[in-house]
């Protein structure tokens, strides 16, 4: 009831005029009226009995901002602060202005210095750890909270930026502690028991990770990507009546979704119907391209005899995409297979020069080199094992490489170490058996 409340704020205002509460109470029911002309003139008001006065301060500075003078708004929050020189929620809105402004120098200081003043305060904390958070700074952003306590910590604001960072940095059992916090607390929020499903996930718990996405859609059935996450653990399950009831909700919320023609696509490929899976995966590659879209579209028309295809779509993509290292793995990893060895080699090493510790490139290098140049060999598997030190496969190739150059002693030591990670790979049994020939 605007007018209501327009007319006690100005009954009260004749009645006191002067005192500020008056004025600041009548602005702000001009602003829920939106007359943005009046209410400015009560906050003027305001001003001219206390210059310094945050409210009347705060609102004019929003008003500034509306209308894109950030100069004036700028202003009115150093009005404030020249008489409250560390208030927080003006020094908060000024580094928000700072950043609407573009300069990011300028906010992050100023959320340094509402930090240092009030280092008891969440709220600067939390703003600079977003800041970093989205920078890809994971380690800076959790380490705003390093000095905090435990209640501090545990606030769900706070916990949640903890568990996104930590998911960030695959550290799923840090993050599931505070998303278990969070579920424990506020167990109809759909969003942490998705967070939730992803933590349990990256440990490995496929089960729990299930369960955490049943119960996101139980409370939200339009939580459109904890179904995508569900129909994809039906697809790995192969279990065909789940996910095509999955699909069906999927299809409702966005048929035309690259994820959802995907899923489409991998469910007629395990129908036996391939034409349809090509179909919707080319569907889903040209609505979103991506290299995950490209390479099930490649992987598809490898599986379904168009290897060429498959070929010509992985290069044409790294003409404009040369840095896309899991395309160009895959590319290398098919010529590999069809023993184009030279051409496999060429594509590890443009894998090596955006990733040098690329596991997979090391290792696969390492294999096509064996005979020809033992001791590059050897350097390669020793980069992949300094790089995956608990990889038996890698291990194996270690030893192998170690055979080659006569290192008999250090490729024992090798293929026992990857015998004992996985017993049950027969080659690396014969390869135990090569070397201990060598030894005599």
């Amino acid at each position: 009831d605007h007018d209501s409340a327009i007319k006690a704020a100005d009954d009260y205002r004749r009645r006191n005029p002067a005192e500020v509460a008056p004025y600041n109470l009548l602005g702000q029911a001009y602003l829920a009226a939106r007359d943005d002309d009046n209410a400015r003139e009560a906050f003027e008001q305001v001003l001219e009995l206390a210059p310094g006065d945050p409210n009347a301060n705060h609102a004019l500075a929003l008003l500034a901002e509306q209308t894109g003078d950030l100069a004036a708004a700028r202003a009115y929050y150093q009005a404030v602060l020249q008489e409250r020189k560390d208030y927080l929620p003006t020094l908060m809105r000024l580094s928000a202005l700072e950043a609407k402004a573009g300069d990011e120098q300028a906010m992050v200081a100023g959320l340094n210095r509402a930090m240092e003043v009030h280092p008891e305060a969440v709220e600067p904390r939390l703003a600079l750890s977003r800041y970093y958070l989205a920078r890809g700074e994971v380690e800076t952003a959790a380490g705003m909270f390093s000095d905090l306590g435990n209640a501090a910590r545990l606030r769900p604001e706070v916990a949640q930026l903890l568990a996104q960072a930590e998911l960030q940095q695959n550290n799923y059992a840090a993050a599931r502690f505070y998303l278990e916090g969070l579920v424990e607390a506020q167990p109809d929020a759909a969003q942490w028991h998705y967070q939730l499903a992803l933590a349990h996930a990256g440990e490995g718990s496929g089960e729990k990770m299930r369960e955490e996405l049943e119960a996101t859609i139980r409370i939200d059935g339009d939580f459109f990507p904890a179904r995508v996450a569900l129909a994809r653990w039906f697809l790995l399950q192969q279990d065909l009546p789940r996910l095509e009831a999955q699909l069906v909700e999927l299809r409702r919320l966005a048929p035309e979704n690259s994820d959802v023609m995907q899923l489409e696509g991998a469910l007629a490929s395990l129908k036996d119907d391939p034409d349809a899976a090509l179909d919707k995966l080319q569907l889903a590659f040209e609505q979103a391209p991506s290299s995950a879209s490209l390479l099930t579209l490649a992987r598809q028309q490898y599986a379904a005899g168009e290897k060429a295809a498959a070929k010509s779509l992985m290069q044409t993509w790294l003409d404009d995409h040369e840095n896309d290292v899991a395309t160009r793995t895959a590319l290398a990893q098919v010529l590999l297979m069809e023993e184009q060895e030279d051409k496999a080699a060429t594509e590890f090493r443009r894998v090596l020069e955006t990733e040098p510790r690329n596991v997979v490139a090391l290792n696969n290098l390492a294999w096509i080199l064996l005979e020809d140049d033992p001791a590059a060999a050897l350097e390669f598997a020793e980069r992949a094992a300094e790089a995956a030190p608990e990889s038996a496969q890698v291990l194996d190739t270690l030893a192998m490489a170690l055979l080659e150059n006569q290192e008999l002693a250090r490729a024992t030591r090798a293929i026992t170490r990857a015998i004992a990670i996985n017993p049950n790979v027969p080659t690396q049994h014969y390869h135990a058996a090569r070397i201990l020939v060598a030894r005599g």
